[in-house]
């Protein structure tokens, strides 16, 4: 059972193990918008904010930002986008029904926990 929590506090990933703090710090330099333990693993997802892209991604480019990070902050993969839908980026996670969903902007896509690949995506709004 999975006993690791991933928050996100001013940006910055936390990752606990009851009241024992693993790790505190930035994902691949970039802040974080939300984070949520994976179940069934000690690993987590995090969405990064989409509004504090890396220098050279622009607003009109995507910007992959769900990854499965490890409890030491070591991204393991990076979500594909259902770029067909014309989506940039992703706004948010959860884990629903044994499924996990990533948000975007009109749409939501169930993502393969072990590669981050798209499994389905459909029109939400």
């Amino acid at each position: 059972m999975n006993e690791t929590e991933y928050r996100v506090v001013d940006g910055h990933v936390e990752v606990l193990a009851g009241d024992e703090l693993l790790w505190r710090g930035d994902v691949d330099g970039l802040v974080a918008y939300r984070a949520i333990a994976l179940p069934d693993t000690n690993d987590g997802i995090v969405v990064m904010d989409w509004s504090h892209r890396p220098p050279g991604v622009e607003d009109w480019h995507p910007f992959p930002n769900l990854l499965r990070i490890r409890p030491d902050g070591n991204p393991v993969w990076t979500a594909e986008l259902p770029l067909r839908l014309g989506e940039k980026c992703y706004t948010g996670i959860e884990w629903r029904d044994g499924k996990l969903i990533g948000f975007l902007w009109a749409n939501a896509a169930e993502l393969d926990p072990a590669t981050g690949a798209v499994r389905r995506s459909w029109f939400k709004k």
